[in-house]
């Protein structure tokens, strides 16, 4: 009977012991697949950093831009007015030249 007790319980220690491995493998496993993740998580924290320090001069020229844009269509603007103002004027001179041809 102690023969058959300490077979039973090598049997259920050896049995322990493949769970135990297998649970081993398996959290290996996981840490392997963290430590990939976490590495992939870097790489793209990293390419994040290059793209916001790349972006950061383009949003500056195109604030350069926007505001070059404004002042040309202010110039443009001024323009338009000053144009508006001579065609006035040279409709009241025609006016003028007419009326005084009669």
């Amino acid at each position: 009977m102690a023969g058959e007790s300490m077979l039973s319980f090598e049997i259920m220690l050896g049995e322990a012991r493949r769970g135990v491995n297998a649970k081993t493998a398996e959290l290996e496993a996981a840490r392997r697949e963290l430590a990939r993740r976490r590495e992939a998580v870097e790489a793209l924290r990293r390419s994040a950093a290059r793209v916001t320090q790349q972006q950061e001069p383009l949003d500056r020229a195109v604030q350069q831009l926007q505001e070059e844009v404004v002042k040309e269509a202010c110039a443009f603007e001024a323009l338009s007015a000053r144009h508006r103002h001579l065609d006035d004027t040279v409709a009241g001179l025609e006016s003028t030249a007419a009326a005084a041809a009669r």
